[in-house]
């Protein structure tokens, strides 16, 4: 990965947690582990661990896989184009029960 790429990317990272902290959702980006290894979270948001993707197209939706599923957490991934709108991507079963959190009915 060419420096350009990475760059890209951080700023997407960044981007996406400064967009949630300004929505009034309290989001931190997570810098890394000390040992290097990634867990495949970019930033948490309340219960939602979102890994963020920025390529030249969207990113396929397979890299959801790469969020790891634990027990009160809600993987997500928001993926972003050039020239395009960001895009997020939740498991189904996840999804109806943070709409059902949030709906009335």
């Amino acid at each position: 990965m060419c420096n350009s790429e990475r760059r890209k990317g951080l700023d997407f990272e960044r981007q996406i947690a400064r967009d949630l902290n300004t929505a009034g959702i309290p989001a931190t980006r997570n810098c890394g582990e000390p040992d290097g290894q990634d867990n495949g979270v970019d930033t948490y948001a309340g219960v939602l661990h979102i890994q963020a993707k920025r390529y030249k197209a969207y990113a396929p939706i397979s890299k959801l896989e790469e969020v790891p599923r634990e027990p009160g957490t809600v993987p997500a991934l928001v993926t972003r184009g050039d020239h395009k709108e960001a895009v997020i991507c939740l498991y189904w079963s996840d999804f109806l029960e943070l709409l059902a959190e949030v709906l009335p009915w």
